[in-house]
């Protein structure tokens, strides 16, 4: 994978961390109703997979919340995690969330970050390097759908933009983790309205090409079982993107 390419994943997916954990703006996906029951989406250098996470009890924390929102309780809330990874199998792990910070580990793997919202995104390490994750609430009656699928376009030199996607939908809000063919990784958040359009944004300023957009945009069916669009990405004076489909059918492909 070319360098231009490199550095502008990573900008992205540094700035999964402040759209998926930072305080909900005009601009960004309202907040989930607290569960106890959160499902999202991993990927690291090597894999993707699923990641179902269980609170003992429902936490939906909001940091700064408008209008007098209530925060979760302050005292930790233990949790139990599965990650499903196409390349490793399934990894159990432990952890809690503290005043709206989240960690877990086991079998090598250590996943930190923020819950907000019931939104909870961040960072891992493992086996294979480092690695990011998102997860959204799943309340019983309104559970989360996870859609796996594959993306592909071209790169300013011509040269192919491929890889895979995880992709996890509940109530207005999207969270996305890709996983290059080139070995780059990331995620960001996005929303989904009552029309079932899919639009996500997320910058982030790179120190050797400047700013790096990444706008993703499609549809996605009634019962939220495929959904499809395209990609954008510009930076560096360049604009490169493609396609992308998935379906939750792919998910055990």
């Amino acid at each position: 994978m070319k360098a231009q390419n490199r550095l502008a994943y990573a900008a992205v997916a540094l700035a999964v961390l402040g759209a998926a954990c930072g305080d909900d703006d005009a601009t960004g996906p309202g907040p989930l109703p607290a569960s106890a029951s959160y499902q999202g989406t991993y990927g690291d250098p090597m894999n993707v997979g699923t990641l179902s996470i269980t609170f003992v009890s429902p936490v939906a924390h909001v940091m700064g919340g408008r209008g007098g929102a209530v925060r979760s309780p302050a005292a930790p809330i233990t949790a139990a995690a599965t990650l499903e990874l196409s390349g490793a199998g399934s990894i159990s792990l432990t952890g809690s969330v503290d005043n709206g910070v989240l960690t877990l580990s086991g079998g090598g793997y250590t996943l930190s970050g923020a819950l907000n919202g019931g939104k909870a995104g961040g960072s891992s390490t493992g086996p294979n390097g480092d690695g990011v994750f998102q997860a959204l609430s799943s309340p019983a009656g309104a559970e989360a759908s996870i859609i796996c699928g594959h993306y592909e376009g071209t790169l300013p030199d011509d040269e192919p933009d491929t890889g895979n996607f995880y992709m996890v939908a509940s109530g207005g809000v999207l969270a996305i983790v890709y996983h290059s063919d080139g070995g780059d990784n990331g995620g960001f958040v996005g929303t989904i309205d009552a029309e079932n359009t899919i639009n996500a944004r997320a910058t982030a300023s790179d120190p050797d090409i400047g700013n790096v957009t990444l706008t993703v945009s499609g549809d996605i069916n009634e019962d939220r079982t495929a959904a499809l669009g395209v990609y954008s990405l510009t930076g560096g004076g360049a604009t490169w993107g493609g396609e992308w489909a998935g379906s939750t059918a792919a998910c055990g492909a």
